[in-house]
């Protein structure tokens, strides 16, 4: 197994930006999806609405607060939560990480120095992010260790069934995720409490 500190400061510096890179594109997938949703439920029940207010014009039954209740709650929703500009946030990020990525890509004599620099330019970033949500954060760092051919599963972190149910909902706690092989090591360290 290779750790992360078997990595030259570039090789590192790669990975990250490329985590980073995975995570923004994630997050901007699921506010894409979260906005076209919205659109299509405020549309749908809309139509609907304007259907049965027709209807009972008409001498249909008047059941037009509901749908017209759920029209409002969908639309405040989408307004309040602002999934359009949550996807275009992440889109941003995810350019400047991997504008970064590309630059930690090229040719230099002293890849120390590139890796510090570009380190640096991401710092600056960090800063400007929303908050970090640790699942979708994890299950980009184990696509990265994966895609870098490093796939010890030892060294992955474990994603639970809520935790991947709820990642994009509920930001979680750093202190919630562990590797597979800490997870082994507190088991080896219960077993022999209980034997002892």
């Amino acid at each position: 197994m290779t750790s992360m500190s078997d990595l030259t400061a570039i090789e590192g510096t790669r990975m990250r930006a490329m985590r980073n890179g995975v995570y923004h594109s994630m997050r901007r997938q699921f506010f894409e999806r979260c906005e076209r949703l919205a659109n299509l439920a405020v549309l749908l029940l809309g139509a609907a609405s304007v259907a049965q207010v027709a209807s009972a014009t008409l001498g249909g039954q008047p059941s037009t607060l509901a749908i017209g209740f759920l029209v409002t709650l969908v639309g405040g929703l989408q307004l309040v939560f602002n999934f359009g500009g949550r996807a275009r946030d992440h889109a941003l990020f995810q350019a400047r990480f991997y504008a970064l990525l590309s630059k930690a890509e090229r040719k230099t004599d002293n890849p120390d120095e590139l890796a510090a620099e570009i380190e640096s330019e991401m710092a600056s970033f960090y800063g400007e992010e929303p908050p970090t949500y640790h699942v979708v954060n994890a299950i980009a760092y184990n696509a990265v260790q994966n895609s870098f051919g490093r796939s010890d599963k030892g060294a992955l972190l474990k994603i639970g069934f809520r935790q991947n149910l709820l990642k994009n909902l509920w930001p979680f706690s750093l202190h919630d995720l562990k590797t597979f092989d800490e997870i082994a090591q507190e088991q080896r360290n219960s077993r022999d409490l209980a034997s002892a």
